[in-house]
């Protein structure tokens, strides 16, 4: 499959403007035909029908009324089924966030290959 011609949702739930503008970049790079929303909140997100997104990547720290391990918990209490990946300096976290539903941990030191591990994520929720 080409990353190119595929019209995925994508989730970028980060509240630091400097690094979410990098995640965006680097996920519009790969998929251009991608959707790729922001929410400003996590009501805004578990508002969105489960089925909509094809994939949340989230930091650990965000919006400061919840951590990403929250959120998580929160999406798959939801029947939410999309490809999460959650990015994080706080690499001790990496077992608590797998445990709470995440798909994939990456250091945020490995940020450049959020792509390459989310098509990875996608490609195993394809039938």
């Amino acid at each position: 499959m080409n990353d190119d011609d595929v019209d995925w949702t994508i989730a970028l739930v980060d509240d630091h403007s400097d690094s979410r503008e990098l995640l965006r970049y680097a996920l519009r790079r790969r998929f251009r035909q991608a959707r790729i929303i922001e929410p400003s909140s996590v009501q805004s997100l578990l508002q969105m029908v489960p089925h909509q997104l094809a994939a949340v990547v989230t930091r650990y720290k965000l919006f400061g009324e919840i951590n990403g391990l929250e959120l998580t918990h929160q999406l798959r209490s939801a029947g939410f089924k999309s490809r999460i990946i959650m990015l994080s300096n706080a690499e001790e976290i990496a077992g608590a966030a797998l445990a709470a539903g995440v798909d994939e941990f990456l250091s945020y030191s490995r940020w450049a290959e959020l792509p390459d591990r989310l098509a990875a994520q996608l490609a195993l929720a394809d039938p």
